[in-house]
């Protein structure tokens, strides 16, 4: 799978994209859906779940953020990422096409350049 080829058709705002990006670009790890803890906690999320984490941010505050990424991390619960698209008014569809875009690589580092792309094309 190469990225320029195969990105899915989603809809999302430049800002909510933005903060996405850099969400995504902070983590150590670039998890299959919809995220990892790693054995000091931290939380890693998916595509999906950076652009679900971020749109919370920006319709609700840091706060319900960090509440999201925690429950996340606890449950692996791909149904709060899915309401938290649909909540924010963003597609459930479009979670999904995002969700199926992030597993579809074989390795951490494809799908780190492969997701950064995506998201980086919506800015």
């Amino acid at each position: 799978m190469t990225a320029e080829t195969n990105f899915p058709k989603v809809q999302m705002q430049p800002l909510v994209a933005d903060l996405a990006l850099r969400i995504w670009a902070q983590q150590r790890q670039f998890p299959k859906s919809p995220a990892s803890v790693d054995g000091f906690g931290t939380v890693s999320l998916c595509g999906a779940a950076c652009v679900a984490a971020a749109a919370i941010e920006i319709h609700q505050d840091r706060n319900s953020r960090d509440q999201f990424v925690h429950k996340l991390g606890e449950t692996k619960a791909f149904s709060l990422v899915e309401n938290a698209f649909l909540t924010s008014g963003m597609s459930p569809d479009d979670c999904r096409k995002i969700l199926i875009f992030n597993d579809g690589f074989a390795d951490q580092s494809s799908r780190n350049l492969g997701v950064g792309a995506l998201l980086e094309s919506h800015r």
